[in-house]
């Protein structure tokens, strides 16, 4: 786990945690594209996003942050899960 900091809208600093998403990738042949979303009230930022052989069947993202954040899952642009984060 690695820390981090960044400053907050007010100019505080707060420490960024390192977390790990586990996701299974969908079965099949050929390559899907994975998007990882963080979820902020009504909006929608993509924090991780690259295409993956479907022969990996399971991969490992990396996202830091800090409190409880939510991410959308996306497979190939369609809606997989979401997951909720405790940093």
């Amino acid at each position: 786990m690695e820390i981090n900091s960044q400053n907050n809208q007010e100019g505080e600093q707060t420490q960024l945690i390192e977390r790990e998403l586990l996701l299974r990738l969908p079965e099949g042949e050929g390559t899907v594209l994975v998007s990882v979303k963080k979820v902020t009230g009504d909006s929608e930022e993509v924090v991780y996003e690259k295409t993956h052989n479907k022969e990996e069947q399971g991969i490992r993202v990396i996202v830091k942050d800090s409190g409880t954040v939510k991410y959308k899952i996306y497979f190939d642009n369609q809606y997989g899960n979401d997951y909720e984060v405790v940093f």
